[in-house]
């Protein structure tokens, strides 16, 4: 349950920064994938 929590933490981070900086989304994104 702890690490399902922990993913949608990141995913939360993930929205921000992804409203702060596309950019900076999308290297995340590529990262996340490998």
């Amino acid at each position: 349950m702890s690490f399902i929590l922990k993913g949608s933490k990141l995913r939360g981070a993930y929205s921000l920064v992804r409203l702060k900086s596309p950019k900076q989304w999308l290297l995340i994104k590529t990262h996340a994938k490998k």
